[in-house]
């Protein structure tokens, strides 16, 4: 939040600011570095696996087309099966990319709506992908080599043969981070994470 001063008159600036950065770089953990300084934080990866699993329209159009195989033995729509569908077809991917993202972003903007006087840091990993950098204020990159990214991932299987499924549908980390207004590296200590998001924390909050 910034305060602008116009004249003696004083206007409170909102800001929203979107979060991105390369498949299994740490936006999750940077997204609860702000968090944990009071900054609103938002993370559409959750939206997405919520409206997934309790959206009776999207779990109707998610069965039709694939069955009850994605199912888990307790009936539940499973991820990881659907993971595997997506990340090794396009047009699956393309599909359900369709069917999500416009309710996970409309969710996103009726959960910012909830208190408009407040700042927003939300976590959008196709931020640049999908074009939507124009709907924030500002946006951050989080990034780290492939190697540290892979070791972050913990994939069950290979775990450099699935990373490189995975990151295909994305864009190189590095142009992500020449797009971003920010960029915060994660290939250090926690101990640095944390001062580059305080350092940034003060400049939204200033």
């Amino acid at each position: 939040m910034s305060i602008v001063d116009l004249n003696n008159n004083f206007f409170y600036i909102f800001l929203k600011i979107a979060l991105t950065g390369g498949y299994g770089c740490g936006k999750s953990t940077v997204l609860k570095l702000f968090a944990d300084l009071g900054l609103r934080t938002i993370q559409t990866d959750q939206i997405g696996h919520s409206i997934l699993q309790s959206d009776p329209i999207v779990r109707h159009k998610v069965q039709e087309r694939w069955s009850n195989s994605i199912l888990n033995d307790e009936g539940s729509i499973c991820r990881k099966k659907i993971a595997d569908i997506v990340f090794s077809d396009s047009k699956q991917l393309r599909w359900l990319e369709q069917l999500l993202h416009p309710k996970i972003m409309r969710n996103c903007e009726e959960l910012m709506q909830i208190d408009p006087r407040l700042s927003y840091l939300v976590e959008v990993p196709l931020l640049f992908e999908k074009r939507l950098e124009n709907t924030f204020d500002f946006s951050v990159c989080v990034m780290c080599s492939n190697y540290l990214a892979i070791q972050r991932a913990n994939f069950s299987s290979n775990s450099s043969q699935e990373f490189s499924r995975r990151n295909q549908w994305h864009l190189p980390v590095e142009s992500k981070a020449l797009a971003a207004d920010f960029i915060i590296y994660n290939s250090g200590s926690l101990a640095f994470l944390k001062k580059q998001v305080i350092h940034l924390f003060k400049i939204f909050d200033t």
